[in-house]
């Protein structure tokens, strides 16, 4: 029953994350040109429309899941296995969480790629993807339990967070020290 729970969780998860991942990676040629030319003044202008946008999006996603999750989850599942549903929709909504931040972690990510930061926007993304879902999956798992597991993906990316500040502000420093 958890493998069927999170395995639907991870197929909504997936369809949300490709979408931020778009949409940061279709302004990624934008990016990179006038992160080259040093148009500081454009380059924060794109940068604060990719994050409202993205931010936007994974707040209505938030609230969608906490109003639906129930229909969301019936979307996958039998209706007839009504424990089963609320279950599913209870480990939705803690996982929902997770969307409030990791908006911020891919596009940055994005942003390093087109900054031409392929190593700090690989070391970003292990560290989202894996390291530090994995560490807060233990940690979570061994304080909490099964609730844990729903939550290991927002601690994780929560992680990921002062990482993704670090990286950003160097990538700017290193074109021009005035830049951040």
């Amino acid at each position: 029953m958890k493998f069927a729970i999170f395995s639907i969780i991870l197929y909504i998860d997936t369809f949300i994350i490709a979408f931020i991942m778009s949409l940061c990676e279709g302004m990624q040629p934008a990016l990179s040109y006038n992160y080259a030319k040093r148009d500081k003044a454009r380059l924060k202008s794109l940068i604060f429309y990719i994050f409202a946008t993205a931010f936007l999006l994974c707040f209505g996603v938030v609230i969608a899941i906490m109003l639906w999750s129930e229909s969301l989850i019936t979307l996958f599942a039998e209706k007839t296995n009504q424990d089963f549903i609320v279950f599913s929709a209870f480990a939705l909504s803690l996982y929902a969480l997770n969307y409030c931040i990791t908006w911020f972690n891919v596009c940055v990510s994005s942003f390093l790629t087109a900054f031409n930061k392929a190593s700090y926007s690989l070391l970003l993304s292990l560290m989202q993807g894996f390291f530090a879902p994995l560490c807060s999956l233990f940690v979570l798992t061994y304080l909490f339990g099964l609730n844990g597991i729903w939550c290991a993906a927002f601690v994780g990316d929560l992680l990921c967070v002062a990482l993704s500040f670090a990286l950003l502000k160097r990538a700017f420093i290193l074109v021009n020290p005035y830049f951040a």
